[in-house]
């Protein structure tokens, strides 16, 4: 297939293509303050492979916001002679697509396994996209590399919970969330939240461990009020 005829085929899409879904703008969890703070591991795996509709988003604002079509034929941000460049060299070698070989600084990442957002290669994971959405690849991107980051959504929705009660009810208490590297599983890192609270003398007083895994598991029930009240 020849690249007009590949773009001429894009514009004729249903709406519903998933060409024409909006790409979302995501940080990498380490950028984020705090949620890099629940991060647990980090794993960065090389000639993997993946479904291209399971690509929603990317880390760089000049992609997100915008349709994956959009990357094609809209040249609002002026870098539409780029792209056709761009695209023309990377066409030729369509087949590249579908190859099993490494295709270097093609990255991905990934929180607890869910969907992937781009970290590089913003132009082959369009192209690759499109060839998915007018059939003319099986979807699949083989020997890219991917970074599985794991987080304790639990543990961080607890402490934004615990956070907004006491925030909202004026509450004597301090949470901080933490991290530390795990001793029994090399290359990972335990997060934790320390519960403080002042005395009489403003000096800043934690409660020990087993005191505050007391306290965040009543936050999991509905008696969070009555519970907390024993500690003020």
């Amino acid at each position: 297939m020849k690249l007009d005829d590949f773009l001429d085929r894009l514009k004729n899409l249903p709406e519903s293509s998933h060409i024409n879904s909006v790409i979302e703008k995501v940080e990498e969890p380490q950028h984020q303050d705090l949620t890099r703070k629940f991060l647990i591991s980090t794993n960065i795996q090389g000639n993997q492979e993946i479904d291209v509709k399971e690509i929603t988003a990317t880390t760089r604002e000049k992609y997100s916001n915008q349709r994956w079509i959009d990357f094609f034929f809209d040249d609002s941000q002026g870098r539409g002679e780029r792209i056709q460049k761009n695209l023309k060299e990377l066409f030729e070698n369509s087949y590249y697509y579908e190859s099993d070989e490494e295709k270097h600084s093609l990255e991905f990442g990934r929180v607890n396994q869910e969907s992937y957002f781009i970290l590089c290669g913003h132009h082959r994971s369009h192209i690759a996209r499109g060839l998915d959405a007018v059939s003319e690849f099986n979807g699949i991107l083989r020997g890219v590399t991917v970074i599985n980051y794991q987080i304790d959504e639990e543990l961080k929705n607890q402490y934004l919970k615990l956070r907004n009660y006491i925030r909202e009810n004026n509450l004597p208490y301090h949470l901080f969330a933490k991290s530390e590297i795990n001793p029994n599983e090399n290359n990972k890192y335990r997060p934790f939240i320390e519960l403080a609270h002042k005395d009489s003398s403003n000096n800043q007083i934690f409660y020990k461990p087993a005191q505050v895994e007391e306290f965040i598991e009543n936050s999991r029930k509905s008696s969070l009020k009555k519970f907390i009240t024993k500690f003020i």
